[in-house]
């Protein structure tokens, strides 16, 4: 490929996910070819972008100027051959079926050059198992590109490698996201769930445990995280949140919280009794909420507002500062300040639970993690919280995610050693590249990600207390003041 020239892109599918896709490129200067299966799907996904469009005018993305430049840079087609020969980079959102993207990707290795990558925007597959049944050569050039939902509002892109996946494919497609104003992830190996799935899991099971167990409502425990821990993770991951703890009282909170943390690892059963009754939320009008009215138009449009404000905050930001954590916004008149840091501090313990096992499983590094939660979880939870966000992405779609992650996740009850074995993993992948470089090999390379990072296996330690203190602490011991 031409590094000189824009990429010619080829998106399938044309849902929300594809459709979004092809006008993230195409707003980019790239030449968008989108593939459909029949005229009503394409125009289906005409009509989705153009819907995107007006948005984006409305609050000052582009002007009405830019919009014929844009939508001339997509070619709608019902050709897979059309659509696919030429393109640098594929990427398909079609059904999240194994099967169907298999067979999709067995398609276009007779129709695409030896040299296009073929990406898929799979929110959980196994790109491994996505790619069996093609050459190795081509193996090599199948990676994830994990969009997420609105993929034009959302800065983050999770990038994986299946296990032969070549480090030029996943360099290659990073730079391309780079390139779009993306904020992409690269992690080091395949894992189910990636990074996002797996600390959205972990907090949805437990939300939905305080729910059942009535430690709080579901509408105390979304106004606690919209107001609390939601606001913190727009600009700082969990890592970085804890790092700005006193580090003795942090590791004691989550101590006293660890053995009382939810460890089930089937779906919950209030979202199970809910999808049972064919209460699949926003979708079917009620779910563990009542989406009557104009509840729903009010919630996504609230959601919408925020997220473009966070993407115009994006353009006008020249470097990344260090961000002090603010106080909780004053609770709701209808629940304690008491119960709102109950509820934080125990959302809170599981995503560093969770953000801490995929550290230590050598999945992703701290930074890493941290990038993934600011440009994705954190840009969605201080405006709908966990159980809402839920109902309004379906409970159905929720339900199968816990499902197929529970057994991943992390059950640990010492979180502080748990958190200190991934500070030990860390380090010693550093100290690998950096061996790599002294030795005068340049950037560590590998024939397959799968070779680069053996996740390291280090006895688990006693967490040393640094005696650091900031603003806000937890509860009474801790990270809120």
């Amino acid at each position: 490929m031409d590094n000189e020239k824009k990429e010619t892109i080829c998106a399938l599918g044309t849902g929300a996910m594809g459709a979004g896709t092809a006008l993230c490129f195409a707003m980019a200067e790239h030449k968008v070819k989108l593939y459909g299966r029949s005229e009503a799907s394409l125009e289906k996904g005409r009509k989705s972008i153009q819907s995107m469009l007006e948005a984006c005018q409305q609050h000052n993305i582009i002007q009405e100027s830019d919009v014929p430049a844009i939508l001339g840079r997509i070619h709608f087609t019902t050709n897979l051959d059309d659509a696919a020969r030429g393109a640098d980079l594929v990427i398909e959102s079609v059904a999240e079926e194994l099967e169907t993207k298999q067979k999709l990707f067995k398609q276009l290795d007779g129709i695409c050059s030896p040299k296009t990558i073929f990406a898929t925007n799979t929110s959980g597959l196994s790109p491994t198992a996505i790619a069996e049944g093609l050459s190795a050569d081509r193996q090599k050039n199948v990676v994830v590109t994990h969009f997420w939902n609105p993929p034009h509002l959302i800065p983050l892109v999770e990038v994986v490698p299946g296990k032969n996946t070549s480090q030029e494919t996943a360099d290659k497609a990073y730079e391309i996201l780079k390139g779009i104003g993306k904020e992409p992830v690269a992690l080091k190996r395949e894992a189910p769930g990636f990074v996002g799935n797996r600390i959205q899991a972990a907090l949805l099971r437990e939300s939905y445990h305080m729910a059942a167990t009535e430690i709080a409502s579901p509408e105390e425990i979304d106004a606690a995280v919209r107001n609390g821990l939601g606001r913190d993770m727009e600009s700082m991951g969990p890592f970085e949140i804890a790092a700005q703890a006193n580090q003795g009282a942090l590791h004691e909170k989550l101590n006293a919280i660890g053995s009382q943390l939810c460890i089930d690892q089937g779906v919950p059963p209030l979202l199970a009794q809910a999808v049972k009754e064919g209460k699949l939320g926003a979708k079917t009008g009620v779910g563990v909420y009542n989406w009557s009215g104009d509840k729903l138009k009010n919630t996504v449009g609230r959601r919408t507002d925020f997220l473009f404000k966070q993407l115009r905050k994006d353009s006008h930001r020249k470097s990344e500062q260090p961000v002090q954590r603010s106080p909780f916004a004053s609770p709701s008149a209808h629940f304690s300040e008491e119960k709102m840091h109950l509820v934080n501090d125990r959302l809170l313990a599981v995503v560093l639970r969770e953000a801490a096992h995929i550290v230590a499983e050598g999945i992703a590094t701290q930074e890493e993690v941290d990038k993934v939660v600011k440009n994705s979880l954190g840009r969605r939870l201080s405006t709908t919280g966990p159980i809402e966000s839920a109902d309004i992405g379906g409970l159905d779609i929720f339900g199968h995610i816990l499902e197929n992650l529970g057994s991943s996740l992390s059950n640990a009850t010492d979180i502080p050693a748990l958190m200190e074995k991934a500070r030990e993993t860390e380090n010693l992948h550093a100290q690998k590249q950096t061996d790599h470089l002294l030795s005068g090999s340049g950037r560590p390379r590998y024939a397959s990600l799968n070779d680069a990072l053996q996740p390291a296996e280090p006895k688990p330690e006693s967490v040393k207390t640094t005696g650091t203190t900031t603003r806000r602490q937890l509860s009474s011991a801790g990270l809120n003041s």
